[in-house]
């Protein structure tokens, strides 16, 4: 089988979804699928501009084609004045139109057994001329104008891979049956957990505490301007910290700026710059090292739309192929993955209960040695190539001869 996977996304990133394609390409590779990334020329954010070796980066050995296609990216931009913030909105769509346009052009004149792709814009335009098209989507549109746009794409789709339940009910309430809908969590690659190094040499690499408890977080501190949590995960260092004093923060994850936002909440928490140690940004191969130095992984996602019923966060899976106790807010997409014999589930935006599950993962020995063993022992579901088996069969079975 033939397949691009189309992405307007930017290579390399510090974000999370662009390192979840080049996973799901290397998947399908390895799964011998004849797979080409078409992505968006970007501009480079400025941290990740010394990047020269992306499969370096992103710990990939198996290479695929990768295409860059012009785009008009213009994102870098950020209006100073508010009067002009409505340009913003014109230039992500100016962005988003022109990619649509090179790839489907490119598409035009390079034929595949399937095209895949995370962005139903990119779809749309290559639909009236390309049949055999498979939707990946992560969110479901919220504003009346998007889903009218949305359900002008879905009798055009062959076939839709979602990340909860809740999504695949979204979509069969706007009329796609069932059989069209793909339900695939996210996934991890157990082989850069494998050789699992001790929480002792782990801190002693990374030049961490050896006499504190290490809470950890790793990835984005927050997406789209939106909360993740983190302020919460602080109140709740501030309320352990009252009961026992050797415990500390962990911060693996940008971006760097909201650094200066959390210390300043810390401070009025009472807590010190010696209390939260923020990393920032690190390339993908390097979270397992400090997953394995920590002593709980925490994931204190807020209640929204998106969180609770959306989303299958990376951290997650690989929290899990940690071998370390999670602690996770109790939401409904959390829940299609975690429950209480793998994980410790706490009400969501409670600081309280958020240091009380983690006061008991760091106490209750023998609980967590339990959650961690049935963690890692549900997570061999999980893996990228399990992920890309399933939706190449998916595909198969609805594919269509190409025109």
């Amino acid at each position: 089988m033939k397949l691009f996977y189309i992405a307007n996304a930017r290579l390399p990133s510090e974000k999370a979804h662009p390192y979840q394609i080049m996973k799901m390409c290397q998947a399908f590779k390895q799964s011998g699928v004849d797979v080409s990334l078409v992505v968006s020329f970007r501009v480079q954010a400025p941290e990740m501009r010394p990047i020269k070796d992306i499969w370096r980066y992103y710990g990939i050995g198996d290479k695929f084609p990768i295409r860059v296609l012009p785009s008009i990216d213009l994102i870098w931009w950020k209006p100073k004045s508010k009067i002009l913030a409505w340009l913003e909105k014109l230039i992500f769509w100016l962005q988003a139109a022109s990619f649509t346009i090179s790839s489907s052009l490119y598409c035009l004149f390079q034929r595949a057994d399937a095209y895949y792709s995370r962005s139903g814009l990119s779809l749309f335009l290559l639909s009236l001329f390309r049949k055999n098209l498979y939707l990946e989507t992560h969110d479901f549109p919220q504003t009346q104008f998007m889903r009218r746009l949305y359900r002008l794409l879905l009798p055009r789709v062959d076939g839709f891979v979602v990340l909860t339940n809740e999504l695949k009910q979204r979509h069969v309430e706007e009329g796609i049956p069932e059989a069209k809908i793909l339900v695939a969590p996210d996934g991890v690659d157990l082989e850069m957990f494998g050789n699992s190094m001790s929480k002792e040499d782990a801190r002693k690499e990374l030049g961490l505490s050896w006499g504190n408890k290490i809470i950890g977080y790793a990835g984005q501190l927050h997406t789209m301007g939106a909360e993740k949590g983190i302020d919460d995960l602080i109140r709740a260092l501030k309320i352990i910290r009252e009961q026992r004093e050797d415990v500390i923060l962990c911060l693996v994850g940008g971006p760097e700026e909201m650094f200066t936002k959390y210390l300043e909440m810390a401070k009025k928490e009472g807590l010190g710059e010696q209390d939260i140690i923020f990393v920032g940004h690190v390339p993908p191969p390097e979270v397992p090292l400090y997953l394995n130095a920590f002593d709980v992984c925490a994931m204190p996602f807020p209640w929204t739309l998106h969180y609770a019923y959306y989303m299958s966060p990376l951290k997650l899976f690989e929290y899990m192929a940690s071998k370390r106790p999670i602690i996770a807010t109790d939401l409904p997409s959390v829940r299609e993955v975690l429950n209480k014999e793998n994980a410790v589930l706490v009400e969501p935006d409670n600081p309280e209960a958020l240091a009380q599950g983690i006061v008991k993962a760091l106490e209750d020995k023998e609980h967590a040695e339990r959650i961690v063993d049935n963690a890692y022992r549900d997570v061999q579901q999980y893996t990228w190539l399990s992920r890309a088996s399933r939706i190449l069969s998916f595909i198969e079975s609805r594919g269509r001869k190409v025109i």
